[in-house]
């Protein structure tokens, strides 16, 4: 479902005080029902300046600091994108033309520009916060480097450690299996150590979901760097009762 970051007390205004119009400067051809994201940054004038604004048409805001911000508060449906509107929270230049708003518990999660994949509302408890330095959850089950600018944020190449562990630890078997010796100029490894960072990042996130992805995969072939070796690595056998060694 998607997702669109609106500044408070906007958003609480959608969802609790009659507000059919978001206002913006582009228009849309998305339709139905998407989720509500109160944006973390909110002023005391912003505030102050839509709380008038809200009062002259009959509607009183919460104070400043019982504002819920940074996550989720609700969901509405989307019907129309409009160059203008007899509403009276229409302020130009384009409008969302806004229905049947839905309250849902608040859950935190970083906003975006633009509508954005948001997590699915028929499941709340699963909305999942992952982040890990600037690496964030998307809420579909990927993250995207939120201090990248030239970061695609559709892109599907770095699975959610939490909510889609399966997938993520597929991956690290892979990377695993096909990589003797890696190093990103900050740090260094072997397709083992891929393995057993990634089993350990996962059980932190989700020990559950962690414990049937390994049951999933089975056997896992890690390579090392063996000199020793004809192929000049060594595979280490790791998910399995019994630990082995062999030489490629």
């Amino acid at each position: 479902m998607k997702a669109l970051s609106i500044r408070q007390p906007w958003a609480w205004l959608i969802i609790h005080g009659g507000k059919d119009i978001e206002n913006r400067t582009w228009h849309t051809k998305l339709r139905g029902r998407f989720i509500v994201h109160a944006a973390q940054g909110m002023t005391r004038k912003e505030y102050e300046t839509a709380s008038e604004f809200a009062k002259a048409i009959g509607v009183v805001v919460p104070a400043f600091e019982d504002l819920q911000r940074g996550g989720i508060i609700g969901s509405v449906e989307l019907v129309d994108s409009v160059d203008h509107s007899d509403s009276p929270w229409y302020m130009g230049e384009k409008g969302f033309v806004l229905c049947n708003p839905v309250p849902i518990q608040f859950a935190p999660m970083v906003g975006r520009l633009g509508f954005f994949d948001g997590p699915s509302l028929m499941d709340p408890s699963a909305i999942c916060t992952f982040q890990s330095g600037t690496w964030e959850c998307r809420g579909d089950g990927f993250l995207w480097d939120a201090d990248c600018d030239g970061y695609d944020p559709a892109e599907q190449d770095n699975p959610c450690p939490c909510c889609n562990t399966l997938e993520y630890l597929q991956r690290a078997k892979e990377e695993a299996e096909t990589t003797s010796r890696w190093s990103n100029g900050y740090s260094s490894g072997t397709g083992e150590t891929i393995w057993i960072g990634s089993v350990r990042r996962a059980t932190e996130e989700n020990p559950d979901a962690t414990a049937e992805a390994l049951r999933a995969i089975g056997v896992v072939h890690a390579l090392v760097d063996d000199k020793s070796a004809p192929d000049g690595c060594a595979v280490r056998v790791h998910n399995s009762p019994e630990q082995e060694v062999s030489h490629g």
